[in-house]
């Protein structure tokens, strides 16, 4: 058996049928990717009318799964549970006229080109594949600790109101738990099954709603992982992609994988080619250029820590509502962020950041009274990693904080503070 099948084993329960290399590159040129919604044309309008009558017509005269004959479906060929047939938490049934059955049938339409037959035929896929697999309830199973601990849902939404989902493997980095994990193909099941329920999970931060949150952002993280997953993992994700185009359509707006060694870039190129040029839908990112790619989708206090942003999962200072000031350091130059504190004893919190960091960096506050000494709070140093400081600030003054570029390149920094005032007895 090769490592190949002992980590991703080619037979999977998330898809109905063994897709071979030719047949998942069949399967890539199938459907378009869906990314925001375009403006609805006179034609486009006219498909989700005709999508909502055909959808009405087969619900109300019972003929939506009249082909299948699983034992699975018959109990969902009762007219009653037809009434309230439901995905994602959505009726379907139009003439309910819940203001998220559209947006729903959108992506079903978007997933076809707009073709009516092929919508329906996939939509009736999609709710098959649910009830043999009982997707409705896979958020009530339990499994392991460290599956729990791989997956992650963001507090927060990307720039263009996307759910943040996270895939960190990392968890994975020593190689004895990594082999108990996948060469146990009961274990290796679970991991499968987790999948499908941490994409449930995801679905649930969205609302469906005109102009509402109804894709997601999914960022895989696999620094530290193990060299087997990571070598493994473009196989993976077309077989997860085909998972998510058949079931999910519309639901992943982007998959950013980040902190990709450049030796899987070069030893999958051939496979990671076709894959990239025909769905923008996949990013791959080095480890250097992993906070400046994913700040095109993330407001930086919306972004991690760990990826070089200003948010601290758990954070025992309020971070309140301090706007994230932008400058652009050039090289040879030096910035300056300026805290005013026109009131003495406060105290005053700061968070900065500097994309791709190698800056000099110091934190220095000058009274307004000339008299004053100037207080050195930082003195200057390499800059590695995300800062978060505060002062007690003991008369009026100003807090600046000093980025030095020394690099021939243009750096980002972002920086917010907020003040907090002594609570009173």
């Amino acid at each position: 058996m090769t490592n190949a099948a002992k980590v991703f084993p080619a037979s999977s329960d998330l898809v109905e049928t063994t897709f071979n290399e030719q047949e998942i590159d069949q399967e890539f040129s199938t459907y378009p990717e869906y990314q925001v919604p375009p403006v609805m044309t006179f034609s486009k309008r006219k498909a989700l009318s005709d999508f909502r009558s055909k959808l009405e017509d087969a619900i109300q005269n019972n003929y939506i799964f009249e082909k299948e004959t699983s034992p699975f479906i018959q109990a969902a060929k009762d007219p009653e549970y037809l009434m309230d047939l439901s995905l994602w938490g959505v009726p379907l049934l139009p003439s309910k006229g819940h203001e998220a059955t559209d947006i729903v049938l959108e992506k079903f339409l978007e997933a076809t080109h707009f073709k009516i037959s092929e919508s329906l035929n996939l939509l009736q896929k999609t709710l098959i594949w649910r009830m043999k697999k009982g997707i409705e309830g896979i958020l009530n199973e339990k499994f392991d600790t460290d599956l729990e601990e791989v997956g992650r849902i963001g507090n927060n939404k990307g720039i263009k109101g996307h759910s943040l989902c996270y895939n960190v493997y990392g968890i994975y980095k020593k190689k004895d738990t990594y082999k108990e994990r996948f060469e146990s193909y009961d274990k290796y099941e679970d991991f499968r099954r987790w999948n499908i329920q941490f994409m449930e999970r995801c679905v649930q931060t969205l609302d469906f709603r005109p102009g509402g949150t109804n894709s997601i952002i999914l960022i895989i993280d696999v620094k530290d992982a193990p060299a087997p997953l990571i070598k493994e993992l473009p196989t993976f994700d077309k077989k997860m992609l085909i998972l998510l185009r058949n079931y999910y359509p519309g639901i992943i707006y982007r998959q950013i994988i980040i902190n990709v060694p450049l030796w899987l870039l070069t030893f999958h190129a051939l496979q990671l080619l076709p894959l990239t040029k025909r769905t923008n839908k996949f990013i791959f990112v080095r480890p250097l250029r992993v906070t400046k790619t994913l700040l095109k989708f993330i407001a930086p206090e919306n972004l991690p820590v760990e990826y070089g942003g200003l948010e601290q999962e758990n954070s025992e200072s309020s971070q309140g509502n301090g706007k994230v000031v932008l400058h652009k350091v050039r090289p040879g130059t030096v910035e300056r962020f300026l805290i005013p504190v026109p009131q003495a004893g406060v105290t005053v919190f700061w968070d900065l950041t500097v994309v791709g960091f190698e800056v000099s960096y110091k934190e220095e506050f000058i009274p307004s009274d000339d008299c004053s000494y100037r207080i050195l709070i930082q003195k200057e140093h390499r800059l590695e990693k995300y800062v978060r400081n505060s002062f007690y600030v003991r008369e009026p003054g100003n807090i600046f904080l000093s980025i030095e570029n020394a690099t021939y390149k243009t750096k980002r920094a972002f920086c917010r503070h907020w003040i907090q005032s002594p609570v009173n007895p």
